[in-house]
C-alpha cells in the first residue's frame, strides 16, 4: 500500500480528547489518529451517496487544515 505524508492542524481541545483516548486505550496518539482517519473515510464513502452529504461545508470552509506533502 502506498502511503503519503500529510500535515493536519487540529484544535487543542480535540487533541486533548485524542490524548485521553490514547491514554485510556494504552496506545500512541498516532494510532488513534490513523484509526479515526480510516473509520472516517469508510464512513464518508458510505455517506457520500446519501442526500445529506449536500449539507457539508465546501472547500475552504472547514476549521481543520490538511496539507498533503509530496
Amino acid at each position: 500500500m502506498a502511503m503519503e505524508a500529510v500535515s493536519v492542524r487540529i484544535e487543542k481541545t480535540e487533541i486533548e480528547e485524542i490524548d485521553r483516548l490514547a491514554y485510556s486505550m494504552e496506545v500512541d496518539r498516532t494510532t488513534i489518529i490513523r484509526r479515526l482517519i480510516s473509520v472516517g473515510v469508510e464512513g464518508l464513502l458510505h455517506y457520500e451517496k446519501s442526500a445529506a452529504s449536500a449539507d457539508w461545508p465546501r472547500k475552504g470552509r472547514l476549521k481543520m487544515r490538511v496539507t498533503v506533502k509530496q
